[in-house]
């Protein structure tokens, strides 16, 4: 099981990579897990536990969201700089319904669902 957070850490690596160049803490924490699961298998509780509290962003080439599901949106503006907002993509028009006007002009790059309501 902790191969999957390994996986998570390693892509969200990537999209810090390209969006803010932070991606060593990330790889860190991937070889510091997969060095613990192999010197203890007691690891698994806290590895299933975090699989559930970290969240994986989807890149927009990899998978869109399902037609009309609100998510979180990260996206790049016209001067490359980061900004998120809530949208859904809508499959008939094949196009990103943003809920900020000021980010018609930015381009959607990954998307994360909303975490659910209690």
């Amino acid at each position: 099981m902790y191969e999957e957070l390994v996986k998570r850490l390693r892509a969200q690596a990537e999209v810090e990579r390209f969006f803010a160049g932070e991606e060593m803490l990330y790889l860190q924490a991937a070889d510091a897990l997969e060095e613990m699961a192999r010197r203890d298998a007691r690891w698994e509780a806290v590895v299933k536990a975090a699989l559930d509290y970290i969240p994986c962003w989807v890149s927009v080439s990899d998978r869109l969201p399902e037609d009309g599901e609100a998510v979180l949106c990260r996206l790049l503006d016209d001067n490359c700089e980061v900004c998120a907002t809530v949208g859904c993509y809508r499959s008939t028009f094949k196009l990103w319904d943003l809920d900020a006007e000021w980010a018609l002009s930015c381009h959607v790059t990954h998307w994360i669902p909303l975490p659910a309501l209690s």
